[in-house]
């Protein structure tokens, strides 16, 4: 009978744990829904940098080519370094 008495007991210490538990689940669970919205956020922010990197950067294009046909109508070289050097443009990938 010693031994039956004790399964109460073991019973409520492994409910005592599954609750403290259920308490650092649910944080963690909070904590995790705040990383991802940051990440989220953080992820908008770089595409909205990315394409306004990718459409100045194709409008430089459009520009060089234009300043090169240009060039080459009134029998000229186009010097991209004198417009575009080469400190000003992005690393390329």
């Amino acid at each position: 009978m010693a031994r039956q008495d004790g399964i109460p007991r073991v019973a409520l210490a492994q409910a005592r744990v599954w609750l403290a538990d259920g308490k650092q689940l649910r944080r963690l669970s909070l904590y995790e829904h705040r990383i991802q919205s940051r990440v989220d956020k953080n992820k908008k922010v770089l595409d909205d940098l990315q394409q306004k990197r990718q459409a100045a950067l194709q409008r430089a294009a459009e520009e060089v080519a234009l300043l090169t046909q240009l060039a080459e109508s009134k029998g000229e070289t186009y010097d991209i370094e004198r417009d575009y050097p080469r400190q000003s443009l992005p690393p390329a990938i």
